[in-house]
């Protein structure tokens, strides 16, 4: 059952090497095509946080039962 796991771990990271790098490639690409909007709507999936602003936001509490 390990070994499963680390596969689709591995999996899991060769997909998402592979989706950041189409992203930068349609990020440097695809403006001069019009993909403009496209770049845009999947600069929200890659977006990333500076570690400090990460840490400064505080967790939603979560509903009492």
């Amino acid at each position: 059952m390990e070994r499963l796991r680390d596969t689709e771990t591995a999996l899991g990271s060769d997909l998402m090497d592979t989706a950041v790098q189409g992203y930068s490639l349609l990020k440097h690409t695809g403006r001069n095509q019009g993909l403009d909007n496209l770049v845009k709507d999947l600069g929200v999936r890659f977006f990333r946080r500076s570690p400090s602003s990460a840490a400064a936001v505080e967790p939603e509490p979560s509903p009492a039962a």
